[in-house]
């Protein structure tokens, strides 16, 4: 890892289901009001705009949020669960956009690859730095790195979905037959590219870029037709 840093309407896509909280994460269950919880990612996300993660202590987080060493132990096992607790939070908003992995009636497959490459790209953008640190994190918590692949697949799944519904009205045929295993793959080079991208600090154009070619690739790989 880089060190740097249709011809018919679409069938509703199911509504999710609850993400799972990652094994070693909270310590305690979230409730609307933890102030303190808060206060601790809030303090994490705004260290890691000038610090690396490895560089990043707990009492750097608790001096930052103004909780005690205790406040922080109470709701996280490690700085490790932290971040994935703030990770899972973040993909929430891939999981939450739901209709943005629906291809409407009158939007072709090129637009719609397009769309939902630019939703994650502006999400990415939002929160560059703790997806960064999460990323660069894998290889170094277990945890983390289920908590990754259960959000991936899960949106890869609403994604598929799609894919499947326009292979059966003729619009795309994938020539790998796994069409959840292709769409995740896919996936998961789209999240390394953007890492890439928002480690570089691109310019809009240079991310305009990464954009076009992961949605050549997208559709490649989907068999689209043109």
């Amino acid at each position: 890892m880089p060190s740097s840093r249709s011809t018919s309407p679409p069938s509703p896509a199911p509504s999710p289901a609850p993400s799972p909280a990652p094994r070693g994460a909270d310590r305690r269950p979230t409730r609307k009001g933890d102030v303190q919880r808060e206060a601790l990612l809030g303090a994490m996300t705004r260290l890691l705009e000038r610090k690396r993660f490895g560089d990043l202590s707990v009492a750097d987080i608790t001096t930052e949020a103004g909780v005690a060493r205790s406040g922080f132990y109470f709701y996280f096992e490690s700085k490790y669960a932290a971040l994935g607790s703030a990770s899972v939070d973040i993909w929430s908003e891939f999981v939450d956009a739901t209709d943005s992995y629906v291809r409407p009636e009158g939007e072709s497959v090129s637009d719609y690859v397009t769309r939902v490459l630019q939703n994650a790209l502006r999400i990415w953008r939002s929160h560059e730095a703790l997806l960064i640190a999460s990323l660069e994190a894998l290889p170094l918590d277990e945890d983390l790195t289920r908590a990754w692949r259960e959000q991936i697949g899960r949106v890869s799944d609403l994604v598929a979905q799609q894919v499947e519904r326009d292979r059966a009205a003729g619009l795309v045929a994938p020539g790998f037959g796994d069409v959840p295993a292709l769409v995740r793959r896919l996936g998961e080079t789209t999240m390394y590219l953007l890492y890439q991208d928002r480690s570089d600090k691109s310019d809009d154009a240079a991310s305009e870029q990464t954009v076009e070619v992961l949605k050549h690739l997208w559709l490649s790989a989907m068999g689209a037709r043109t």
